[in-house]
This record gives C-alpha cells, sequence and structure tokens, in this order.
C-alpha cells in the first residue's frame, strides 16, 4: 500500500472551501431543477428505465452534500472510516451514473450497436470494481481545529494504488463515450444538418471537458506523487461534474421534446435519450427544415413528418397527391412512368340517364378489355354506374307506386290521401 504524505492544516483548509463550494453548487442545481422533480411526482413525465439513471446521478450528489458537510466541522469526534464510506459511495455513484446517462445516448446515436455497447459496457463495469475496491483501503483521519477547541473534521491521508487505476478507467470511459458519439454525428452531419444534432454534440464537448480534465489532473497527481489533498480534490471536482452535467443534458432532452408535436412517434425516446438513431435525427431535421443531402435521406420517413408538420388548414386543402411535391428531392423518381399494369384503361364515358324506367337505372360495362392489353386488378374488371332518372319518371314511378297500393283492400283511403300530398311536393 502507498502511503502518501499526511495533510497539514492549510490543505485541510483548502479542502474543506472546495467541499463547501461545491456543495453549493450542488444544492443551487437541485433547486434551480426543481420543477422536473415535481413533473415526475405529478406524472407528467413517463417513465422509463434511463429515468432510474438519471435520478440515481442526481439523488447520489445530494448523499454526497449530505455526508461531507456535517463532518467538515463537527463538534464531537466520529467513525472518520465509516463517513467516508458513505462518501466514497456518493462519489462513486456520482460519476458512474453520470457516465451512464452518456453512455446510453451513445448507444441511442449508433443505433444500439452490439459492439459499442459491449465495449462500453466493458469500461464502465471496470470502472465500478475499482472504484468500489477502494472503500476498505482509503485510510482516514481526524484532525482537530488548533484555534477552536472540540472542532475538527476527517480527511483522507493514504490512498491505495487501485484509486489510479480507477482514475485511468474514468478518463478512458470518458474519451471513449465522447469520441463514438462525436464520431457518429460528425459523420451524419452532411445528411442531417439538425440544430438538435449540434446540441447534441455541445453538450458532448462540454461533459467531456469539464470531466477529463480533472480526471487527467489526478492521474498526473498520483502517479508524480503529489499530496493526498491535491488528489482528494480532483476526485471530488471530477466525480460532481459527472453528475451535474448528466442530468443537466437529460433535463435538456426533456424539454427539447416537450416542444415536439404529440403526433411524434420517437418523442418519448427523445426525452429519455434512448431514441437518437439517424432516421430520428433525418425526422427532427426535417421538421426544422434542415434536411441536408436529401440523397441520403429516407423519403418516405421525411414525407410522413412533412404531413404531420403541417398545420390543420393546408391538410385540409392539400392536393390529392401529396408525394408530389417531394419527388423534386429525388428528380430522378418523379421521371419514372408507372408499370403497365398498374395502368387503368381510359373508359368511354357513361351518356345521361334518359329517365325510362322505374326507379334507378343500372348500367354495367362489358368487362373484356383486349383493347387495351392490360391485365386489370379484380376491383376494377366490373364498372357499375348508378344514373338517376328524371322527374317525370321519378313521377311514373310514384303514380304506379299507388295504384298497386289502391287495389289492395285495406288502407286504400289513405294511401290515397298520402299519395297526393307526395305528389304534390314532388
Amino acid at each position: 500500500m502507498d502511503t502518501l504524505r499526511l495533510l497539514n492544516l492549510k490543505d485541510a483548509e483548502i479542502v474543506k472551501a472546495v467541499i463547501y463550494a461545491l456543495s453549493g453548487l450542488i444544492i443551487w442545481d437541485f433547486f434551480s431543477s426543481l420543477r422536473f422533480d415535481l413533473d415526475i411526482l405529478r406524472g407528467r413525465t413517463r417513465l422509463s428505465w434511463s429515468l432510474a439513471v438519471y435520478l440515481l446521478a442526481r439523488y447520489a450528489s445530494l448523499l454526497f452534500v449530505g455526508g461531507v458537510i456535517p463532518q467538515a466541522e463537527s463538534t464531537t469526534k466520529v467513525d472518520c472510516q465509516a463517513v467516508w464510506n458513505v462518501i466514497l459511495l456518493a462519489t462513486t455513484f456520482q460519476k458512474c451514473w453520470g457516465q451512464a446517462l452518456f453512455i446510453i445516448r451513445a448507444c441511442a446515436i449508433w443505433s444500439w450497436n452490439r459492439l459499442v455497447i459491449s465495449s462500453l459496457l466493458i469500461l464502465w463495469l471496470l470502472h465500478w470494481a475499482f472504484s468500489l475496491a477502494n472503500f476498505p483501503l482509503v485510510r482516514m483521519t481526524w484532525i482537530d481545529h488548533p484555534i477552536i477547541p472540540g472542532y475538527g473534521s476527517c480527511l483522507a491521508s493514504s490512498y491505495h494504488w487501485a484509486i489510479g487505476v480507477a482514475y485511468i478507467l474514468t478518463w478512458c470511459t470518458d474519451v471513449a463515450v465522447f469520441g463514438l458519439a462525436a464520431w457518429r454525428l460528425l459523420r451524419l452531419s452532411h445528411a442531417v444538418r439538425s440544430p438538435f444534432s449540434k446540441v447534441l454534440l455541445n453538450d458532448g464537448v462540454a461533459w467531456c471537458c469539464l470531466t477529463v480534465v480533472p480526471t487527467t489532473a489526478a492521474i498526473v497527481m498520483f502517479y508524480a506523487g503529489k499530496t493526498v489533498p491535491a488528489q482528494s480534490i480532483c476526485l471530488i471536482i471530477s466525480s460532481t461534474m459527472h453528475s451535474l452535467l448528466a442530468c443537466r443534458a437529460y433535463r435538456k432532452l426533456a424539454d427539447f421534446a416537450d416542444t415536439l408535436p404529440a403526433s411524434f412517434c420517437p418523442r418519448d425516446g427523445v426525452a429519455n435519450g434512448t431514441m437518437l438513431d439517424p432516421d430520428t435525427l433525418a425526422r427532427l431535421a426535417w421538421m426544422s427544415g434542415n434536411y441536408g443531402n436529401a440523397s441520403e435521406s429516407d423519403v418516405g420517413t421525411l414525407e410522413k413528418e412533412q404531413q404531420q408538420a403541417r398545420p390543420l388548414t393546408e391538410v385540409l386543402t392539400m392536393p390529392r397527391n401529396p408525394r408530389r411535391g417531394l419527388f423534386a428531392l429525388r428528380p430522378e423518381r418523379a421521371q419514372q412512368q408507372p408499370s403497365p399494369r398498374t395502368q387503368r384503361p381510359d373508359y368511354p364515358a357513361v351518356p345521361p340517364g334518359d329517365g325510362i324506367g322505374v326507379g334507378v337505372q343500372v348500367m354495367t360495362q362489358s368487362t373484356s378489355h383486349e383493347d387495351h392489353n392490360v391485365e386489370l386488378p379484380l376491383h376494377t374488371q366490373r364498372r357499375e354506374t348508378m344514373v338517376m332518372p328524371s322527374k317525370e319518371a321519378r313521377q311514373g314511378s310514384i303514380a304506379t307506386l299507388d295504384s298497386s297500393w289502391s287495389s289492395h283492400g285495406s288502407g286504400g283511403g289513405s294511401s290515397s290521401s298520402g299519395s297526393d300530398s307526395c305528389g304534390g311536393k314532388s
């Protein structure tokens, strides 16, 4: 076990100042985003497994504050090892569950590719293992305040070599997650120029920079033999940034999904970060009007989203063939002629009704189409046209019905009076 130099009073005060600053940042972020938690309690946010990961990362930060603040200035001597086991558990949860939120996002961008999932999952589990292995190996000490009697605090006095491996795995996981997501988004940028893709990329850049820098500093300080307080500062800064930035990025996705129409099918998947595949990004780009290179976009998907994004007045008045406007994206498809098997022959005009007959005259055309040389489907092999009779024919049919009805023995008078009224109306 590598035992580093015991920290002095000045180092202890610096560590406590950083702890207070990070605790204030966590509390401010919690109350400024409390509306999202209230929406979950009210049932306005759809429950999902990624939401459970978000809640673990978010409330691990509160667990860190609840464990580190009471022992920073305690009036009674406490069991430092037990207190710091809780604090180390909170910092491990902050890092690992914060990473999990961005791992879910990276896997969704890669359409849940098995190779990407396996690689990131192995790194994440190794990080978990080495982080949890440090719990019984970290040595804590109680430091009395030199001026105020009875006051003191618990601070780390030594770290095991496994903490260096945990830092390295943290760094590798962060870089791998950001690298895979950024590479995929940049490759899709020429086909899908969506503002939402830029939001995903900017979130990844901010998260990677603010977590990789303190993690790199911790690795350098560990292998350079620096003091334990410097390593402790880098540890708590790295873990806090992991959870805060990941939770803010998750809430940003949820707020963006609230602006989408209710008919948008992947709306819930966008909100929880599980549906960020290229097809969904193409739909979002089409809805925003920035669809990039149309030759590499799904025309059927773009057409559906174009119809969903239209206002109701335009939908009610749009032409019968809504696909006509989309053929401009692919001119070669607009030049294609319909297949002969799907062509409908030109039927001869149906003559108007001449008023002969009683009731409705039904005219049936011939089912032979040898002149067209076209094989027709079954529903077009017989055409029936309903021809309404003229006014004289309707009056003649009514008179015929009246005479036939009056020939019966009962109800003749009533039927006669009824026929007069009907005839007058007609």
